[in-house]
């Protein structure tokens, strides 16, 4: 391929890449979907993440 051809090749496959990705129109989930699945997964539970961890001087370990 000659170089202006390679650029116009280059130019259109970056097109339908960036027309492609950019697509936004569609969620992938509707916002009603979303909140039937946190209530069954909510986003925290509330719970600190060390909450079975215990004070131990370094001497004991």
């Amino acid at each position: 391929m000659n170089k202006p051809k390679r650029k116009a090749v280059l130019v259109i496959l970056t097109t339908v890449l960036v027309i492609g990705c950019s697509n936004t129109s569609t969620d992938a989930l509707e916002q009603k979907r979303i909140q039937e699945i946190r209530k069954d997964y909510p986003i925290s539970t509330g719970t600190v993440p060390y909450i079975n961890m215990r004070d131990i001087p370094f001497k004991k370990i």
